[in-house]
Order: C-alpha cells, then structure tokens, then sequence
C-alpha cells in the first residue's frame, strides 16, 4: 500500500507541493494565498482518488486494497497531507522544523509498530495503524512548527485574491 499511495500522491495532487515550494520561497507570494492554493488542491486531489477507490470497491480490481480500504484512504490523506505541508515548509525556510518532523515521525512508527506488533500483536493492521499515527504526528509537528495560525488573517482578508498565484503554480 504505502508504494501505491507514493505513485497516487504525485498525479492526484498535480504534484502541487512542488509548486508550493518554488512559489513560498519568492519574498513577494502572499503566504496565505500560497496555503490557499495548496488546501485547494488537496482537497480536489481526493476527488479522483474517491473515484478510484469506488471503483475498486466495485468492481474488486485489486482485493487488497477492498480488504485494507479504511487504511488505503486514511494513508492517502495524510501523506498527501504531509507532502503538502512538508512544500510549505521548505518554501519558508523551515528546514530545521522538515528534518526534525522526518525524525519524529519515524521514532513514533518505530514505537507504534513495536507496541502494535509485538505487544499487542495486531499483525498487518497494526503496521498501517503505526504508519498512519506517524504521519498525522509529522503534520501536526510542521502545522505547529511553521505556526500555520500566523497565515489564517491573510487567508481571511485576502482568500479571495488567489487566482493569479493559483495560475502561475499550476503552469
């Protein structure tokens, strides 16, 4: 699955965290606007993921991943999620707050996998479970490290204003 999902993130997402990354480094983007197009673009990447996965379900494409879907789609969320942020956060410089997300995220898939695995024994849905909870822990490290919160009064004020800025990124 989490190969799968690796594949999926960057076409479903347009690869826009990329975008997001060359345009927050430019002094003159508006950071809101920025955050704006980035949350756009997530929330319309799940939109053909929903369709592939319905389809699956349906038509039993891949038993796998029908077996495993709750999973399948909580890991596509939050890594795209994290890629997402993980482009805001290089575009602001943050490099101190990517690297040390990276390592947290690990230590607490270690953790839960050990707990998951060895103690309680849950077996391969214990394995996704640990990597789901690291990855929610690593974008809510770098929601927290980039305080997003500073940003919200321009996504507010100047939400509306993001066209230009949505245009440049996505050509």
């Amino acid at each position: 699955l989490n190969t799968t999902i690796a594949l999926f993130i960057p076409i479903f997402t347009l690869n826009i965290y990329e975008g997001i990354f060359r345009y927050a480094l430019d002094r003159e983007t508006d950071k809101g606007n920025l955050i704006v197009v980035a949350v756009k673009y997530f929330l319309i990447s799940l939109l053909p993921f929903a369709l592939l996965v319905m389809a699956n379900v349906q038509f039993n494409i891949i038993p796998t991943f029908n077996k495993y879907l709750k999973f399948f789609v909580l890991m596509y969320i939050f890594n795209s999620l994290s890629a997402i942020l993980t482009g805001i956060a290089k575009g602001l410089e943050k490099l101190k707050i990517i690297a040390a997300s990276g390592v947290l995220s690990s230590l607490v898939i270690i953790i839960a996998n050990l707990i998951l695995l060895l103690v309680l024994n849950i077996g391969i849905e214990g394995y996704f479970i640990a990597n789901i909870i690291g990855v929610v822990t690593q974008c809510i490290y770098v929601l927290v490290g980039i305080k997003i919160w500073k940003y919200c009064p321009d996504i507010i004020l100047k939400g509306k204003d993001y066209k230009t800025l949505e245009n440049k990124i996505v050509t």
